[in-house]
């Protein structure tokens, strides 16, 4: 199995460990070799708080940490890491992602129902190649 095809496949791993009712998201970053993985994270609640603070109402909008930020917040260093998600990154997280400033390509699901394209058109106007999964496993 390719090194990418693994790497979808832990992301889409890592969401399911997330408690959240409302969306599961996994998140992955590696080097562009794909040799060294950087963090691993999903969406949830801060440290320590219950899981049941993860809402289930599907209306508003989720007060949980994003996998995105989760990742962001591990230390490592450098630029040019690839940034694999089983979604797609809000706005907020967008910003977030640029404002770190390691993450060179973005990796996510086009076919993620309920976010806008905000975060996408941020990061690609920041100079970050976004890709989508089937994308990233033909290039």
């Amino acid at each position: 199995m390719q090194k990418r095809q693994i790497i979808i496949r832990l992301a889409a791993e890592l969401a399911m460990l997330s408690p959240s009712k409302q969306r599961k998201i996994g998140c992955v970053v590696v080097d562009r070799g794909i040799n060294q993985i950087a963090a691993m994270s999903f969406n949830g609640i801060a440290k320590g708080e219950p899981h049941h603070r993860c809402h289930s109402d599907v209306d508003k909008p989720t007060d949980e940490v994003h996998a995105e930020v989760n990742a962001l917040i591990k230390p490592f260093v450098g630029t040019g890491w690839v940034m694999v998600l089983t979604g797609k990154p809000c706005l907020r997280c967008g910003r977030t992602i640029v404002n770190h400033g390691g993450i060179g390509t973005l990796v996510y699901d086009d076919q993620c129902e309920g976010v806008s394209d905000e975060g996408i058109t941020v990061l690609l106007d920041a100079g970050i190649m976004c890709l989508t999964r089937e994308e990233w496993l033909t290039s």
